[in-house]
């Protein structure tokens, strides 16, 4: 995280299956949010179940491979 100082709920779960479109939203929102990353269906899932309270917002892509 670095120089960032982040507060809860500043947490964005940027979900798909696209590593170019998970760049290009990181690099959009990474300087006020701190970004979370996750390339299917399976493991946002497991992810918010892990970061339910600190989740201001997830960004998905709703086809994608092993879990839509």
């Amino acid at each position: 995280m670095g120089e960032h100082s982040y507060k809860l709920g500043q947490m964005i779960l940027i979900v798909d299956d696209s590593k170019f479109n998970r760049a290009v939203l990181r690099d959009l929102l990474g300087h006020e949010y701190q970004i979370l990353e996750a390339d299917n269906g399976a493991r946002a899932m497991e992810m918010i179940g892990m970061h339910r309270d600190e989740l201001a917002l997830v960004l998905l892509d709703l086809v994608m491979p092993e879990v839509d």
